[in-house]
């Protein structure tokens, strides 16, 4: 997201969908002008809500730096979870496989 850099107050979050597995968050800012701010929060979770956290922000909407892993897999895991399990499996397979 394009925006200025700025420090942004996660005020409150809901889960919403089907099976509760959307997080939508709202919060507040300040622009560089010294404008205040408020808005959606994208990227922001559940325990976000009540923390202020680096991000950037437009006049409309702001996106938390939160350094989580945004895609998810197949499986509606996030996608280290079967990358980390697929390498542990090929390591098991490794070590246990009898010496040639």
């Amino acid at each position: 997201m394009s925006g200025s850099k700025v420090d942004v107050r996660v005020e409150r979050c809901k889960t919403t969908g089907t099976e509760n597995d959307i997080v939508e968050c709202s919060g507040s800012w300040t622009l560089p002008d010294g404008t205040h701010r408020s808005g959606p929060v994208e990227r922001a979770d559940l325990e976000d809500e009540g923390r202020t956290i680096p991000g950037r922000a437009t006049a409309t909407r702001a996106t938390v730096a939160t350094g989580r892993q945004v895609v998810v897999g197949v499986l509606g895991m996030p996608a280290p979870v079967p990358l980390g399990l697929g390498v542990i499996v090929l390591t098991v397979r490794y070590v246990l496989r009898p010496p040639a």
